[in-house]
């Protein structure tokens, strides 16, 4: 048999894809910035319909009409859904600025700090290393 002309590569192991959680926890608090600006709910009452009343709180079923609800939130006022947009964009875009913001630096300082490794040792020793990673 002839001689093999390169070494042989040795096979790399493949890893189980772990659950990544601050992009899951960034992508969250980013969600419930624009619902708040745009919507002025928070993200579960959004989806939830447990709005408070008020006709600038809007929810997911309000917008699809389900349940026979058309009106949009709006509770007497005179005022259209763009128009509500709008002046929930102007009450809360300096809050929801600074939401965005931080929910995209904070993961970047809590790794330049060292906190996740920290984490992810703690995680690997209750045992949930190969589940979660921070």
């Amino acid at each position: 048999m002839a001689r093999r002309r390169t070494a042989k590569k040795p096979r790399r192991r493949t890893q189980k894809p772990m659950i990544k959680a601050i992009p899951i926890v960034a992508g969250v608090v980013s969600a419930n910035a624009l619902t708040q600006l745009f919507f002025n709910n928070n993200l579960r009452q959004f989806f939830t319909g447990t709005s408070g009343d008020g006709s600038q709180h809007f929810t997911l079923r309000e917008l699809f009409g389900a349940g026979g609800i058309s009106n949009y939130g709006i509770g007497g006022g005179g005022k259209s859904f763009g128009e509500y947009v709008k002046q929930n964009i102007a009450d809360g875009w300096m809050t929801a600025a600074g939401t965005l913001i931080l929910a995209k630096a904070v993961p970047k300082v809590i790794q330049k700090v060292g906190i996740t490794r920290e984490a992810n040792k703690l995680s690997k020793a209750v045992g949930l290393g190969t589940i979660v990673q921070l």
